[in-house]
């Protein structure tokens, strides 16, 4: 009976005794050596009943193994998570100064939606760690105001509203409105360190705290590029799915090719960067087996070849851009303003491209949209990259400014800093030699760390400003997750467990 009292609590989702809190830990251990730990502990499965599954895991695997039912493994995964969530809002509260947050929305197979907030810190050894904090089912319409509301709930169950110094989102007209709703509510760090401003919009307090996914500026920017060449490719991803959609196609032709999906253009870089090598054979082959159209000419021609050939070699700097940026575990902010530049740069080389001209005016329109004002984050970043400095910002001449701002001078807030502010430390700082290496073994934040007796206050900032990471992948890849914990198999897991096996997965 108890057991059944329990499996209904799982269903109804009334474990929850307070905020982040589930139902009271069973008196099952999770031994370290995995004697009582249940098959399928943070995969959602429960164990067949019969002996084949115990035998061979007996024999092949842990002697010790003892079958679990499903309401112990579920107690089980409940205790394992408290405890971890315990040990976390520790963590934060003790030893971390300030949390950058990111957030994106997820719509599953399973017909339900969730909302992910992910917590990027600096731990105590100036390493950068990131935690899953709250997945949480928004059933209504993404509204800002419903998304400010589950945002500010995970914040308030850690503790850390008046730790927050920035949070991440992408450009959704709705995250822009639910930042309006946070700012009074998640700016207590933020706004101890900022003036009072006499305008809005010299509120350095709120320009800091909403930062916009660079990697989803990207997309946009070179999604306004591919709709100017959609004929193209859509002649490539017929040839493609002609391919694909035959056993026997794909035997006489002894390869097959990935088709690109419409929410992720570099998809379509990958499409087309392992198709055109085999252009001459590929065409030969669509030129046999495939009708040709309605005008008698090929699905494939030598101008769709040189088109795909340009747009790969014009799309690789994206690629690796959104690659470089996209990275968890180190910071990315003090990459922006470089990156940037060498859009701006390559967007201007190929303007007067033959074939891409038209749509590289489309791109360039779309980038001076969101870059033409340089995020004041991302200065500062680049500043307290010691191998750069004041030095690298002003090293940027006109000619590399005239690349984003065409014939007019950079903006006086690109890099407003000046080491004659008068500030000791600043100033130590600012004019002492920089960092000469540039190899992928130097570390800021390690330098930080060595530099931190020398400048204690700008290293504090500079824990602030590093933290942020510019783009919402980490909560991106909480949805990978998801997606293989809630499916149409796992329909009647509760939101509550759903968030209990990813938050358990991504805190091992």
């Amino acid at each position: 009976m108890e057991d059944d009292a329990m499996d209904d609590d799982l269903r109804s989702g009334s474990l929850r005794t307070r905020p982040r809190m589930l139902g009271a830990s069973s008196s099952v251990t999770m031994d370290v050596d995995g004697v009582h730990e249940p098959y399928g502990h943070g995969h959602g499965e429960y164990i067949e009943e019969g002996t084949n599954l115990q035998e061979y895991i007996t024999n092949a695997h842990n002697p010790k193994f003892v079958k679990s039912s499903r309401q112990t493994t579920a107690r089980d995964l409940i205790g394992l998570y408290n405890d971890r969530v315990e040990h976390l809002v520790a963590v934060l509260k003790n030893s971390i100064s300030s949390v950058a947050l990111t957030s994106d929305i997820w719509s599953g197979k399973a017909k339900e939606d969730y909302i992910s907030v992910v917590a990027h810190f600096v731990n105590s050894d100036w390493c950068l760690e990131k935690r899953l904090l709250g997945l949480k089912p928004i059933e209504v319409a993404h509204t800002g105001a419903n998304i400010a509301e589950r945002v500010e709930m995970v914040a308030s169950d850690y503790g850390i509203t008046d730790k927050i110094f920035a949070i991440v989102l992408d450009n959704a007209s709705s995250n822009k409105t639910a930042m309006d709703v946070l700012k009074p509510l998640l700016s207590g760090y933020i706004g101890s360190l900022m003036p009072k401003p006499a305008r809005n919009e010299d509120d350095l307090a709120a320009v800091f705290l909403h930062q916009r996914c660079a990697c989803h500026i990207i997309n946009l920017i070179v999604k306004s590029c591919l709709k100017r060449l959609l004929p193209y490719l859509e002649d490539f991803r017929t040839a493609i799915t002609f391919l694909n959609s035959s056993n026997q196609r794909i035997a006489s032709y002894k390869q097959k090719f990935g088709v690109d999906i419409d929410v992720s253009w570099n998809s379509t870089y990958l499409m087309l960067k392992h198709l055109v090598p085999y252009q001459s054979t590929f065409s030969v082959w669509i030129e046999t087996n495939h009708p040709r159209k309605e005008d008698g000419s090929f699905l494939l021609t030598p101008n769709h070849w040189a088109v795909a050939e340009k747009l790969l070699s014009f799309l690789k700097l994206f690629y690796d851009s959104i690659v470089a940026l996209s990275g968890v575990y180190y910071p990315t902010s003090p990459l922006m303003l470089h990156h940037i530049l060498k859009i701006a740069r390559h967007l201007n080389a190929y303007e007067s491209h033959e074939l891409l001209r038209h749509a590289v005016v489309s791109m360039k329109t779309k980038f001076l949209k969101y870059w033409r004002k340089i995020p004041i984050l991302y200065a500062f970043a680049f500043i307290l990259d010691p191998r750069a400095k004041m030095r690298g910002c002003f090293g940027m001449g006109t000619e590399e400014w005239g690349d984003i701002y065409g014939d007019e001078v950079a903006p006086n807030g690109a890099c407003a800093a000046s080491s004659s502010s008068g500030l000791s430390e600043l100033s130590s700082y600012l004019d002492s030699d920089t960092e000469v290496k540039f190899g992928p073994d130097f570390n800021i934040l390690n330098w930080w760390q060595r530099h931190n007796q020398t400048y204690p206050i700008l290293s504090i900032l500079a824990k602030d400003v590093l933290t942020v990471p510019v783009s919402t992948i980490s909560s991106e890849s909480t949805f990978s997750l998801a997606s293989r914990v809630l499916e149409e198999r796992r329909r009647r897991l509760t939101p509550d467990m759903v968030e209990v096996l990813s938050c358990i997965k991504q805190h091992t």
